[in-house]
């Protein structure tokens, strides 16, 4: 286990499913789901990594993904484990994280 910690905030109407991966979004470190209007954090995690986004309707626990409306997107950027980060999944003024929509996984 590394020592990073992920704090996502969810302030939208939707659920979000966020994927913690160093490279492969189907081979995640960790997949956590956050509801609407609420926030989780993520810790131990290791390594440079990359952080990609499910969102959609109707969410299936036992293949971790959502079942209608379906929606993918990964920041940008990469993290690194050897900080604490805070990520918001709506637009925030002043925010300085792009993310750009993927193939679905």
């Amino acid at each position: 286990m590394g020592a990073g910690n992920l704090t996502i905030v969810n302030g939208n109407s939707s659920d979000f499913a966020v994927v913690v991966t160093n490279s492969d979004p189907k081979a995640p470190q960790a997949t956590i789901y956050v509801q609407a209007n609420s926030e989780a954090t993520l810790s131990g995690i290791a390594g440079t990594y990359f952080v990609y986004l499910k969102s959609g309707t109707d969410w299936d626990d036992a293949t971790l993904t959502f079942t209608r409306d379906r929606d993918f997107s990964k920041f940008d950027d990469p993290f690194d484990a050897g900080s604490d980060w805070e990520i918001t999944l709506q637009p925030s003024i002043g925010g300085n994280a792009s993310t750009s929509d993927v193939p679905a996984f």
